[in-house]
């Protein structure tokens, strides 16, 4: 933990260099679960650019805003992957794709998730979007697991 702050505290200052060798996109967002019961989360995540069509998303920080309130940071390890469709005009069409894990003494969680998304891509340092995932996942408490299939709606924005 004190390794990832670490971390996210130099790529913050050094987010001005990164940017102009390193093709990275900043994301915030908020997240409603549609799930029994029912989760809200503000995400902070970054993309990079593989191509001009994939890029890989990987989430730095979460806050919990139902329930009992929590914030975590770099406790999670997952990763989305984005293809971009070809499309016209200023909406972009992307598929998302991708995986979770989540552990913590007796808990662990462990999710996949795919959907589709689309980002207003009319200005070029700034783009809104919205994401509908389907998230299958299973948990497991001291010994006891359950699977689970929840929908996720996803809105926020990319910036450089």
């Amino acid at each position: 933990m004190k390794h990832t702050i670490g971390i996210l505290t130099i790529l913050l200052f050094l987010c001005p260099v990164l940017q102009a060798k390193i093709p990275i996109w900043f994301e915030g967002a908020a997240a409603l679960t549609l799930d029994d019961p029912n989760q809200l989360n503000i995400e902070g995540s970054v993309l990079l650019d593989l191509s001009q069509k994939l890029q890989i998303r990987a989430k730095l920080v979460n806050l919990d805003l139902l329930h009992d309130v929590s914030f975590s940071a770099g406790t999670r390890l997952g990763f989305d992957l984005l293809l971009h469709f070809p499309t016209r005009g200023k909406y972009a069409l992307y598929g998302v794709g991708g995986f979770g894990l989540f552990t913590m003494k007796d808990y662990t969680s462990f999710s996949m998730d795919a959907g589709i998304g689309v980002q207003l891509s009319s200005y070029s340092k700034l783009k809104p979007f919205l994401e509908a995932l389907v998230d299958i996942y299973t948990t497991s408490y001291s010994g006891t697991s359950s699977d689970n299939v929840a929908l996720i709606l996803r809105a926020g924005v990319r910036f450089r």
